[in-house]
């Protein structure tokens, strides 16, 4: 008798902790989900060219960080959807949806789902209110650079 309730005791105690170690992995999805809402600027961007693009630029690297006539706003809402202002002097803006699967983050502007793109992939992390993105780049996007890092601050 004591051997089954010694049994039952553990089998609960088992419940439990799954339980628990569930509840906790979907608060983590859920806080990675949320953590990217809101309003972005990104303020520094490296860019990391092929050998021919190299060839073309005489660099294989380039940073930037913004100025006062250089604008990229990345706005992502609750709704998975998303606004990103961008542009030198002159802005343009593109639409579209986003999703987040561990650390990798999915855009996928409207122009991209009409012609069956499958988006931009980045890997990403935020500490506090910066969020660093890394995308190594798929042709058609740029032939000339293989991966761009960027750094955005929350607004």
């Amino acid at each position: 008798m004591k051997m089954k309730s010694m049994f039952t005791a553990f089998i609960l105690k088992a419940s439990l902790i799954i339980c628990i170690t569930v509840s906790f992995s979907s608060f983590i999805v859920v806080n990675a989900q949320s953590s990217v809402v809101g309003k972005w600027n990104e303020v520094s961007t490296k860019q990391f060219f092929t050998p021919e693009g190299a060839k073309q630029t005489g660099k294989s690297v380039i940073e930037g960080r913004a100025t006062s006539t250089d604008k990229m706003e990345l706005e992502f809402k609750s709704d998975n959807t998303y606004t990103e202002i961008a542009g030198h002097i002159k802005f343009h803006t593109v639409t579209g949806t986003w999703s987040v699967s561990g650390n990798q983050l999915t855009m996928v502007g409207t122009a991209e789902k009409k012609a069956d793109m499958e988006g931009r992939i980045y890997t990403f992390s935020i500490n506090g209110n910066t969020m660093t993105r890394m995308m190594i780049v798929k042709p058609p996007y740029n032939t000339m650079v293989y991966k761009i890092e960027d750094i955005c601050t929350r607004m």
